[in-house]
């Protein structure tokens, strides 16, 4: 099962970030929409216990906005269901 930008969404709304996507755009850099090193790790931290996944520290870096975490999420739960 693939993650949506919507679970995505949700879950950052649920580590108490208030993100208004519609001003910003999935595409958006986060960190231009106030997410901070700290909020990124928390949002990280959430996924891989939500999802049961290990991120790939690598790759992070890329991670920019919401469309990059979902691609990051669905390759790294793809390879885990492998």
């Amino acid at each position: 099962m693939k993650v949506d930008k919507a679970e995505v969404l949700q879950l950052i709304k649920d580590v108490g970030l208030t993100i208004d996507i519609d001003k910003f755009g999935y595409d958006a850099s986060l960190q231009k929409a106030g997410v901070d090193s700290l909020d990124m790790a928390n949002i990280l931290l959430s996924i891989e216990e939500k999802y049961g996944v290990k991120l790939i520290d690598s790759e992070l870096w890329r991670v920019d906005s919401i469309n990059a975490l979902v691609e990051l999420l669905n390759r790294s739960k793809k390879s885990h269901n492998v």
